[in-house]
């Protein structure tokens, strides 16, 4: 596991889904965003999950990733 992994499992087992929409919002990055991704689908947050999908896909449309 990678430190950036290591770093977003931490921020999973504390933060409420509320705090993790908003930080959802702020990211921009699409490795940290495909990173959230995976750890929304692990801790079952369907939500979390569909809203990073979207953006992320929003993402490769504008040739960002």
């Amino acid at each position: 596991m990678s430190a950036l992994e290591k770093n977003e499992a931490n921020r999973w087992s504390y933060m409420t889904s509320e705090a993790l929409g908003r930080r959802l919002e702020k990211i921009t990055n699409p490795e940290k965003l495909r990173l959230f991704i995976k750890f929304a689908k692990l801790y079952g947050e369907k939500s979390l999950w569909s809203e990073a999908r979207r953006k992320l896909r929003f993402f490769e449309s504008n040739g960002v990733v």
